[in-house]
């Protein structure tokens, strides 16, 4: 795992989180505490590169989800079941979805997934499953696409495998996190050295 992708800011955050998580092996909460931080992070990239191009199609009524995120299209609520970090993770996301609950007084749509609420979004921060993180719809891939040529492609391949490997092998996912990191980070790069 590469430590400067660590953002020591949200540290405190997260500390404070895996506090109400008795129990848990080094191993385990290694791989947590970084699955944590590298959600962090690919929601900046993303909030640079995705989300006002997703924010106007909606707005236009382009997109067919009314504000609902695009790993709704692939799937329904995905928690962590089957697999030996569920419990902790559906701990740390009624966490985190009951602290965003109580700041914003939001009540999430149920129908849609437990912790999405049409008017905000998503309730979690740190907490989303791989495929909320990683899923982006054909529409978006064509815009970046378009954007950035043949240079996205590593980011594009990275993301797929996030949902891909998803929480069967989740030092997979972490790896992959972190290259769509860095692949994102030098499309943002490029993008500003053009602006």
């Amino acid at each position: 795992m590469n430590k400067y992708l660590i953002d020591f800011g949200r540290s405190k955050e997260i500390d404070h989180m895996m506090l109400d998580i008795p129990r848990l092996s080094f191993n385990k909460g290694f791989i947590i505490f970084h699955y944590l931080h590298y959600v962090g992070e690919l929601d900046k990239v993303f909030e640079i590169l995705t989300r006002g191009y997703c924010i106007e199609r909606n707005e236009k009524g382009e997109c067919g989800i009314n504000k609902v995120g695009c790993c709704q299209i692939k799937c329904r609520h995905l928690d962590f079941k089957n697999n030996h970090y569920e419990k902790p993770f559906n701990k740390l996301q009624v966490i985190e979805s009951r602290n965003y609950s109580n700041k914003k007084n939001v009540i999430p749509h149920i129908d849609i997934c437990k912790y999405h609420n049409v008017e905000n979004g998503c309730m979690l921060k740190l907490t989303k499953p791989p495929i909320c993180v990683g899923f982006l719809c054909g529409s978006l891939r064509r815009h970046l696409r378009y954007l950035f040529g043949d240079i996205c492609e590593n980011f594009l391949r990275y993301t797929d495998r996030i949902v891909d490997f998803g929480f069967k092998e989740l030092f997979g996912t972490l790896e992959c996190m972190e290259a769509v990191i860095k692949e994102g980070r030098k499309l943002i790069n490029g993008k500003r050295e053009q602006n």
